[in-house]
């Protein structure tokens, strides 16, 4: 497959809200067509390649988990296919995911990564992440993006 992560519907739907999708090229990125009707919630479409996770796999964590069918179906992707990464916001996919033995990023990681690969320079990382409380749905404490904009600021190229 070549992928090296898999995107659930929270990065993908906050880095559209703040015109940054661009910041998913970090890695070889794909997602599932159950995480792309979560998407349709929200009036935006993946703009990844979209894959069919097994359904018995999806239901197996959606329990294991108590986690949402998307959120359950990108992890069975990963699962399926090796695939060593999963893209979420989400507390209990984060949990459940590391659980199952998975790397996990969210959207400020992504961004910095974004950065730190020279897909967005310092200052406009630097904006993006000022935009998240006023563009974004992302909940986020307001000490957590002070850390990430005070590591950006610090951050020699």
């Amino acid at each position: 497959m070549g992928f090296e992560a898999v995107a659930n519907t929270g990065p993908q739907l906050h880095l559209h809200e703040l015109s940054a999708t661009k910041a998913l090229k970090i890695l070889r990125t794909c997602t599932t067509t159950e995480i792309d009707k979560e998407l349709q919630k929200y009036n935006v479409s993946s703009t990844l390649q979209l894959f069919h996770a097994n359904s018995d796999n999806i239901s197996y964590l959606y329990f294991k988990h108590n986690i949402g069918i998307g959120e359950a179906s990108g992890i069975a992707l990963c699962m399926k296919e090796k695939i060593g990464i999963f893209l979420t916001d989400d507390l209990g996919a984060r949990a459940a995911a590391t659980a199952e033995g998975l790397e996990v990023h969210g959207t400020i990681g992504i961004l910095l990564r974004a950065f730190r690969t020279k897909i967005f320079s310092k200052q406009h990382t630097l904006e993006l992440l000022r935009q998240i409380p006023k563009k974004s749905t992302l909940f986020i404490t307001e000490r957590i993006l002070k850390s990430a904009i005070s590591a950006m600021q610090d951050y020699t190229e």
